[in-house]
């Protein structure tokens, strides 16, 4: 019986454990939601110009975008069009052309291992490169065939690499 009382105890605690923390959580959640700052707006007299004045302050500030012209806008958004087009075009220039720029430290040092090596099984790469993930490997050397870079000749289960 005084075990049964006991587990009824622990759980109770438990449930108003839970309970409070579930509340706080709502209580949060409100707070959130409800506008940070209570303002109501007046007329100073000696400004003569509508401000907004703040009875209470919170933790939470309220802050303004700048109101921006159209034209300042139209500006920005030919800036961004000229941008976007000039990536665009390098892009497609790189795409076209394969410079040093374009290939990582690892395509360097495949190439090198390939020239040195020419007709090199794709498996032995892999040897060669105990620290490099196989997939990226393969990534790349299928990459540089695509871009006729190496040649590779299926032979069983693996590829010979040619350079071109």
């Amino acid at each position: 019986m005084g075990d049964f009382v006991f587990v009824l105890l622990v759980l109770g605690g438990l449930g108003v454990f839970f309970y409070r923390q579930s509340q706080e959580k709502k209580a949060q959640n409100a707070a959130k939601i409800q506008p940070a700052v209570s303002c109501a707006p007046r007329v100073e007299k000696e400004k003569a110009a509508e401000t907004v004045a703040c009875e209470e302050e919170t933790a939470a500030e309220v802050v303004e975008a700048p109101v921006k012209e159209p034209a300042e806008e139209q500006a920005e958004e030919q800036a961004e069009e000229q941008a976007e087009e000039q990536a665009e075009e390098q892009a497609e220039e790189q795409a076209e052309a394969p410079n040093a720029e374009m290939y990582d430290a690892l395509t360097w040092r495949v190439l090198q291992r390939v020239m040195e090596q020419p007709g090199i099984l794709q498996t032995d790469i892999y040897g060669l490169f105990p620290r490099e993930n196989r997939k990226h490997l393969q990534a790349t050397l299928l990459q540089l065939d695509k871009e006729n870079v190496l040649r590779r000749e299926k032979e069983g289960n693996t590829y010979r690499l040619f350079p071109v």
